[in-house]
C-alpha cells in the first residue's frame, strides 16, 4: 500500500494562470507534507485529517451559509426561544411557564457567529406556520432572521453513511474511527456551517484519540473565520475532572504562543492542570478580548476551574446565574464545569440538581453530555424542558 506522501505525489500540481493562484492541490500539498511526516498511524491516517483542514481552508472563501457543492436539502434546527421583556405585574397564564424549545425546519441561507436567517419549509404544520408568523409578523415563506446565538442545534435531514457511522463510533468511543469517519463525511462538501460542526467534531475526536496536535491544528484551521456559537460549544475544552479529552501537554506547550485565539484557549484549557500560571495568565489574556466575545466568555468560564471551594459553595447561584447570561448554545460546558466542582467541593444536593438538568434536558448534543449525543442520531425531537 503506498504511504501518504505517495498520495500526496499523485495530486495534480497546477496553477490557476487566470488569478495567477495556486490551486488547492498545491496548497494541500505545501500545507500537508510536513503534518504528514510526523502523523503516520495506521488506523486514522493524517491524509483524512489533513484534508479536513484543506477542506475548512477552502470553504473561506464562500458565503458563511452557502452550499459548496450540490444541495442536500432542508435542515432541521432547534432554536432557543427570544428574550421576553419583564413580564411583572402580568397574569396571563402564558407568562407562568418557561418557553420550550423551538423545533424548524427548512433552508439555512446563513449562519455565521451572529445571524441565523432561514426560509421555512415551504408547507409547515399549522403550530410551526403560526409561531413563525408570531415571531416575524409575517408570513411563514419569508426569510426569518434570529440570532445565531439562539441557534442550539442544526443539522440537515439527509445525512450520509459517513456522518452516521462517525456518529456511532464516537457514542462507542471509538474516537480514532470517529475521527476518519467525521473526515470522509466533509468530503462531499456539504453546507460550509455544517463542514465547520463536523470538522469541530473531529477535533473532538482527534482529542480524546490522543491526537492532539491534530485536534490543534484543526482548530488553528477552523479559525480563520468567524463561527456559530452552536460550532464553539463542541469546542475541545476541559471542562471536568472526569473529561474525555486526552490532549499531550507536550503538543500543547508547543503551540502556546499560536496567534489563533481559540487555539490558545485550547492550549491554556490543556495546561491548566499541569502548568496553571501560564494557563492562567493565557486565559486572562483572551478574557479581554473585546473583539472576539465568545472567545472572552469562553476564557472566562474556563478562569473558574481554578476557583477555590468555598467560592463555589458560597457563590454558586451567582456563577449559576452568570452561566445561563451566556448564548444557550455556550452553556453546557461551564454548567458541566459548575456540577463537578460544586460535587468537588461538597455540595453535593447542588451539583446532582445541575447532573440531572443535563442529563434529563440538555440544551442541546454535547460531548461532555453523554445522553445527549443521542440526539446526533435523530435531531427532528428536542427535548421539553420545563
Amino acid at each position: 500500500m503506498p504511504d501518504e506522501s505517495t498520495k500526496l505525489s499523485d495530486v495534480n500540481m497546477q496553477t490557476d494562470r487566470q488569478t495567477g493562484r495556486s490551486s488547492p492541490a498545491v496548497r494541500l500539498r505545501r500545507f500537508c507534507r510536513p503534518m504528514l511526516r510526523r502523523h503516520r498511524r495506521p488506523i486514522v491516517s493524517a491524509w483524512a485529517s489533513i484534508w479536513t483542514v484543506c477542506l475548512i481552508g477552502s470553504a473561506a472563501g464562500q458565503p458563511a451559509g452557502g452550499r459548496s457543492g450540490g444541495d442536500t436539502g432542508s435542515a432541521v434546527f432547534w432554536i432557543a426561544p427570544a428574550p421576553s421583556p419583564d413580564a411583572e405585574g402580568q397574569t396571563d397564564a402564558t407568562h407562568w411557564f418557561a418557553p420550550g424549545i423551538l423545533t424548524r425546519t427548512g433552508r439555512i441561507v446563513q449562519l455565521t457567529d451572529r445571524r441565523f436567517e432561514y426560509q421555512p419549509a415551504a408547507t409547515p404544520d399549522p403550530v410551526q406556520a403560526d409561531a413563525a408568523q408570531a415571531d416575524t409578523g409575517r408570513p411563514p415563506a419569508d426569510t426569518v432572521v434570529v440570532s445565531a446565538g439562539r441557534v442550539l442545534w442544526a443539522r440537515p435531514l439527509a445525512i450520509g453513511d459517513s456522518e452516521k457511522e462517525a456518529v456511532d463510533a464516537f457514542l462507542d468511543e471509538q474516537y480514532d474511527a470517529a475521527l476518519r469517519k467525521f473526515v470522509e463525511a466533509i468530503e462531499p462538501r456539504p453546507p460550509v456551517w455544517h463542514q465547520q460542526w463536523l470538522s469541530m467534531a473531529a477535533a473532538q475526536a482527534a482529542g480524546r484519540a490522543s491526537r492532539g496536535s491534530i485536534a490543534i491544528e484543526l482548530v488553528r484551521q477552523l479559525d480563520r473565520r468567524p463561527l456559530p456559537p452552536m460550532v464553539l460549544g463542541w469546542l475541545p475544552l476541559t471542562w471536568a475532572g472526569r473529561d474525555g479529552l486526552r490532549i499531550n501537554q507536550d503538543d500543547a506547550k508547543a503551540a502556546s504562543d499560536d496567534p489563533s485565539p481559540l487555539v490558545r484557549l485550547v492550549v491554556a484549557s490543556a495546561l491548566l492542570r499541569s502548568d496553571r500560571t501560564t494557563a492562567v495568565a493565557t486565559l486572562r489574556t483572551l478574557a479581554g478580548l473585546s473583539d472576539r466575545p465568545h472567545v472572552a466568555t469562553l476564557a472566562a468560564m474556563q478562569q473558574l476551574r481554578t476557583a477555590t471551594p468555598i467560592r463555589i459553595r458560597e457563590d454558586h447561584e451567582k456563577l449559576l446565574a452568570r452561566i445561563e447570561s451566556l448564548p444557550m448554545a455556550l452553556q453546557t460546558g461551564p454548567l458541566v464545569m459548575l456540577a463537578d466542582k460544586l460535587s468537588a467541593a461538597g455540595a453535593a444536593p447542588q451539583a446532582r440538581r445541575l447532573e440531572l438538568s443535563l442529563s434529563v434536558v440538555p440544551i442541546g448534543p454535547h460531548p461532555d453530555v453523554p445522553g445527549s449525543l443521542r440526539a446526533l442520531r435523530r435531531s427532528d425531537s428536542p427535548p421539553t424542558r420545563p
